[in-house]
């Protein structure tokens, strides 16, 4: 929120340049914070739901229901936020800003309610992450992993709750099918394969992009039912 609040006149590449660049700041100084992050070592040890008394792959299936609940949750969460009216106002901020001001509505404060909305997303997908991996450290959020959300939410459809979640798929199978591919071609070390997966990767994107623009789930904004138009009425003295 306090971030939201210095940020609230920005927009665009601005807004993002400056986040991530508080983002990349938090983490230097979580770095150096021994008696708070264990520094550069992390936190170890995390507890995961019924992690003891279950073998490995019962663990494994048994939080990807409890993530898979938590999805379908937070996605209900965000439709019934994107039809209500906060969603319409903030659709209306997006477009024009200064149409939705003179429309009597506190653009600040609808600003910074949807990054407190976001960031607490954001946080609930960190948690979860710790609590499956049972290790967390400020080496592990690098700005690529911010630019993995971005290239997700691009290439699902903006504005979009399932194109997020499709997106989201989407970047996921590209960086795990890489893995599988790269050390099928002769010749590359170790080094040059992680480059070209890199490169792989970015060219499936922009090429995704190039032809769907809007994504692979483009935004469907709610129609709005139109009365039926009806003749006027002609008084009975006009009619004779």
């Amino acid at each position: 929120v306090a971030v939201a609040l210095v940020t609230v006149r920005l927009r665009g590449d601005y807004l993002a340049i400056v986040t991530l660049g508080f983002a990349e700041t938090i983490r230097i100084v979580a770095s150096n914070t021994l008696w708070l992050t264990n520094g550069t070592d992390g936190i170890s040890g995390i507890a995961g739901p019924y992690r003891g008394s279950l073998s490995p792959e019962a663990f494994n299936l048994t939080y990807l229901a409890i993530v898979t609940a938590i999805v379908a949750v937070t996605y209900v969460l965000a439709e019934r936020l994107r039809a209500s009216p906060f969603g319409r106002v903030l659709r209306a901020i997006r477009d024009d800003e200064q149409v939705a001001a003179i429309a009597g509505k506190h653009v600040a404060l609808f600003k910074v309610k949807a990054f407190a909305i976001g960031a607490a997303a954001l946080g609930l997908a960190g948690a979860l992450y710790a609590h499956y991996t049972s290790y967390i450290a400020p080496d592990i959020f690098v700005p690529l992993l911010t630019l993995y959300i971005k290239l997700a939410l691009l290439a699902g459809g903006l504005g979009n709750n399932r194109g997020a979640i499709v997106g989201a798929f989407a970047v996921v199978f590209l960086l795990e099918s890489t893995r599988f591919v790269i050390p099928l071609v002769p010749g590359v070390s170790a080094v040059q394969g992680a480059a070209l997966r890199e490169l792989l990767i970015a060219t499936v994107l922009i090429v995704m992009l190039r032809y769907r623009p809007r994504g692979l789930i483009p935004e469907q904004l709610p129609r709005i039912p139109v009365p039926p138009s009806t003749p006027p009425s002609v008084p009975p003295a006009a009619a004779a």
